[in-house]
C-alpha cells in the first residue's frame, strides 16, 4: 500500500471537518500528521444499520465472554455490549486498524441471540497517543493523566489538531472494515470513561481548557472564571469575560460531540446514544451567581455537563440521551423534581426533562454506575426510570450479576419479566 503524503505544517481544524466531509481523511504516522489519499474518486459510502429494536430493552455491560452472553441472553436481555478498544486494535502509530476482534464479538453477539450495541472505547488509547498528544490542563497548570485501567486517560482531542488526527485515523479505519447492517445501535461520548465529559473535579472547580492548542482557540486566553465561595456555594461576582469563556467551553464539547457522531454517520444510519453522566447543571437552582448553588455550577460547568446544551446541538432525529446514573434517588427526601427546586431531581430525572423540551425523551437508554442490589434494580423499573418512560436499562456488569455482592441474574431476569 502505498504511504499518503505527509501535510507539511499544523493540521488544521478546518481540514479535520473537509475529512469528515469525505474529500480527505486523516492518518497519523510516526513522523507526525499526514493526510490520507483525496476519497473523492471512492465509491460513495451509504451509511446503514441493523433493523432497530423497539419496545423495553436490556444490556448487560462487559460480556465478551461467550458465557457471558448467554447468561445475559437466559435472563432476558435484548442487546449485546461490544467494545472496540483503542490500545488493542491500533497499538503502534501509523499501524493499519485490526478489526477482528471487533468482528468477532459483533458475530459472537448476534449469534447469541442478542442485537448488536458498539462503544468505540477512545478512553483507552494506546502508548503512542499517549506521548503524542498534549494533555489536557486546568487552570491551576495541573495535567489530566491518570492511570490506564481507569478508563479515563483521554488527551486533548477537544482542541488540538494533533489529537483529532489521531482519532479519526483509528475510527475512520476501523469503522471502513465493520458491516455495519449489523450494528443496531451505538454508544457516543469520547471523553473521560467513555461519556460526554471532561475530566471531573477534585476538591475545587477545574476546567480543562489550559492546553497550549485550547488557548490558541480561546477567545478570552488567560482568563480564569472568578471562582464561588466553597464555603457557603454562593457566588462571588460574574463577569461578561466569565460568561463567553463559559459559554466557549461547553460549546467546545459540544463540537466534539457532534464532530464524532458526524464520523459515526458516514457509516452508520441507526440510533446514536449520547453519555451524558454526573447530575447536570440545574438550569433554576445552580447558576453562576446563585446564593446556595454557583459553587456546584462551577463544579459541574468543569466537566461540561450543560446537558440543555448538548441536547439542544443533537444533529438528527436518530441520536438520543443515555444516563449513566440511572440507579441514583432524588438528592433530598422523596418529592422529586420540579422546575422550581430542580436541584432535587435523580440525574436521570432531570436528564429527561430535559431531553423532553427539545423532544428527546421517547427513547431514552441508561445504565447503573455498579453495585446496586435486588431492590435497586427493582426500584429503577418499577418506580423510577424505567417506570418513567426509560426504553433501555444496561446493567454494570455480568461479573457482579454472576458472583457479587448485589443484584443477580435471577434477580435481573425477575426485574425483566415484572410487567
Amino acid at each position: 500500500m502505498t504511504p499518503p503524503p505527509i501535510h507539511q505544517g499544523p493540521l488544521t481544524r478546518r481540514q479535520l471537518f473537509v475529512g469528515v466531509a469525505g474529500t480527505a481523511g486523516l492518518v497519523m504516522g510516526t513522523g507526525g500528521v499526514v493526510l490520507a489519499q483525496n476519497r473523492g474518486t471512492e465509491a460513495a459510502i451509504v451509511p446503514t444499520a441493523a433493523p432497530e429494536h423497539f419496545g423495553r430493552a436490556w444490556m448487560v455491560l462487559a460480556t465478551e465472554d461467550d458465557a457471558a452472553k448467554a447468561r445475559a441472553r437466559a435472563a432476558g436481555a435484548t442487546h449485546g455490549h461490544v467494545r472496540a478498544f483503542w490500545d488493542q486494535l491500533q497499538p503502534t502509530a501509523g499501524a493499519t486498524v485490526d478489526p477482528a476482534p471487533v468482528l468477532r464479538e459483533i458475530e459472537a453477539v448476534r449469534s447469541a441471540g442478542l442485537q448488536v450495541c458498539l462503544e468505540v472505547c477512545l478512553q483507552y488509547p494506546p502508548a503512542f497517543v499517549l506521548t503524542g498528544v498534549q494533555k489536557l490542563r486546568d487552570q491551576f497548570g495541573t495535567e489530566w493523566a491518570p492511570a490506564q485501567h481507569s478508563g479515563g486517560n483521554i488527551r486533548d482531542w477537544v482542541w488540538s489538531d494533533v489529537g483529532r488526527g489521531y482519532v479519526a485515523d483509528f475510527i475512520d479505519q476501523l469503522f471502513g472494515r465493520l458491516d455495519w447492517s449489523r450494528i443496531e445501535r451505538v454508544k457516543l461520548g469520547g471523553m473521560t470513561k467513555g461519556e460526554l465529559q471532561y475530566p471531573s473535579s477534585e476538591k475545587r472547580p477545574q476546567f480543562w481548557a489550559y492546553s497550549a492548542a485550547a488557548q490558541a482557540m480561546c477567545p478570552v486566553p488567560g482568563h480564569v472564571l472568578t471562582p464561588a465561595d466553597p464555603a457557603t456555594g454562593a457566588g462571588r461576582g460574574w463577569t461578561k469575560t466569565d460568561q463567553t469563556f463559559a459559554t466557549w467551553y461547553v460549546q467546545s464539547l459540544v463540537e466534539w460531540m457532534n464532530w464524532l457522531i458526524a464520523r459515526f454517520r458516514r457509516h452508520f444510519s441507526g440510533p446514536v446514544y449520547v453519555m451524558h453522566p454526573g447530575a447536570g447543571i440545574r438550569p433554576v437552582s445552580q447558576t453562576p451567581t446563585s446564593p446556595r448553588q454557583a459553587y456546584n455550577y462551577q463544579i459541574n460547568l468543569g466537566s461540561g455537563l450543560d446537558w440543555d446544551a448538548s441536547i439542544a446541538a443533537y444533529p438528527d432525529a436518530q441520536v438520543r440521551p443515555y444516563t449513566t446514573w440511572i440507579d441514583a434517588d432524588h438528592f433530598w427526601g422523596k418529592g422529586g423534581f420540579s422546575l422550581v427546586e430542580d436541584g432535587n431531581g435523580a440525574p436521570w430525572w432531570a436528564l429527561m426533562v430535559i431531553a423532553r423540551k427539545y423532544g428527546r425523551a421517547g427513547r431514552m437508554w441508561g445504565e447503573n454506575t455498579g453495585g446496586q442490589s435486588a431492590a435497586d434494580l427493582l426500584q429503577i423499573v418499577r418506580q423510577q426510570a424505567v417506570a418513567h418512560g426509560y426504553e433501555g436499562l444496561a446493567w454494570l456488569d455480568d461479573a457482579s450479576l454472576r458472583s457479587g455482592p448485589g443484584a443477580r441474574y435471577s434477580d435481573l431476569a425477575a426485574a425483566i419479566a415484572s410487567p
